[in-house]
């Protein structure tokens, strides 16, 4: 028997592998086990987690929410030579350093929720492509990433989980486990490429870390701009019946 202790699935790579399995759906059902894994960057996946996913992890489909330049600078890694398929799904041209024209609003005095809506309503295209993904039985299991595994890949696992029914607690609280990972994950990534330090400087200090009300906030600045979040997935292209499809492939 599954049981929540086995929601982190432990990698020599990768610090933030786990499982959204477990959490409390609609209809008084629950989010399947081993359908949707979410993580920071694959690209960092050693040979033996990788051997690791192949035999304990059958991944089928990568959904990867990098920017272009973080693709171009990481690559893709280890496991794409398994045959999964990766599906790359931009959210932003560029994350990797701060625009020569600087960044179009001064986030440093703003929460982390109005840059999380903005970063939805500007990638809303990926993200929907991403739900159409997630919603399709037949590419799973899937696993969700991005650098950290925490902003991206946050949004995506909040708008699933919240589309198939989770109350918006169990979304923020899913969020706030990265936070027990965010510093060493922050420390990787600046020794790695120690010019991202410069695009983090500029954001709110709580984007360092991964507190609930941030998410909580988030899907309530959702449901205020868009209605609710199943609007907003239909309008980013997830499709008029994408909460109907996701319940039916994530449920159980």
């Amino acid at each position: 028997m599954t049981t929540e202790s086995d929601r982190w699935i432990q990698l020599e790579g990768c610090l933030n592998f786990r499982d959204l399995g477990g959490y409390e759906g609609g209809d008084g059902r629950t989010v399947a086990w081993g359908r949707v894994y979410r993580t920071d960057s694959l690209h960092r996946l050693t040979a033996d987690d990788v051997e690791h996913i192949g035999a304990e992890l059958p991944v089928n489909t990568a959904i990867d929410l990098r920017a272009h330049d973080e693709v171009e600078r990481a690559g893709r890694g280890l496991l794409e030579a398994r045959g999964v398929e990766w599906v790359h799904v931009a959210t932003s041209d560029r994350a990797m350093e701060v625009p020569a024209e600087g960044m179009p609003h001064d986030w440093r005095e703003r929460r982390v929720a109005e840059l999380y809506l903005v970063m939805l309503e500007t990638g809303a295209g990926a993200y929907g492509n991403a739900l159409q993904v997630l919603a399709d039985p037949a590419r799973h299991p899937v696993v969700i990433f991005c650098m950290a595994g925490k902003d991206r890949t946050g949004l995506l696992s909040a708008l699933t989980l919240s589309l198939v029914g989770a109350p918006d607690e169990v979304v923020a609280a899913d969020y706030a486990l990265t936070g027990t990972v965010a510093a060493a994950i922050r420390e990787r990534n600046r020794a790695e490429f120690p010019e991202t330090k410069a695009v983090t400087d500029v954001l709110p200090p709580d984007i360092l870390n991964a507190p609930a009300h941030a998410m909580a906030e988030t899907l309530m600045l959702i449901r205020e701009r868009f209605g609710s979040v199943e609007a907003f997935a239909i309008e980013a292209g997830g499709g008029p019946d994408i909460s109907a499809r996701l319940r039916a492939a994530l449920l159980e």
